[in-house]
Parts: C-alpha cells; structure tokens; sequence
C-alpha cells in the first residue's frame, strides 16, 4: 500500500485509530528513510 494511499483512506473516514495508524506508517518510514 501506498502513502498517498493511506492518505487517501485517512480522509475519507475520521476513524482515532485510522489516525494513529497513519501517523504510526508515517513515522516508521521516515525511520527507514523512505
């Protein structure tokens, strides 16, 4: 799955968990310097 997928979903659905999942993703892969 894509970021800007994940983006996409985030925004079609304000879900807290949605939320903290994305930013979870988001920040795993600035770890792997993606």
């Amino acid at each position: 799955m894509d970021i800007s997928d994940l983006l996409l979903e985030h925004r079609t659905s304000s879900l807290p968990i949605q939320h903290f999942a994305l930013h979870q993703v988001v920040t795993f892969s600035k770890l792997l310097g993606l």
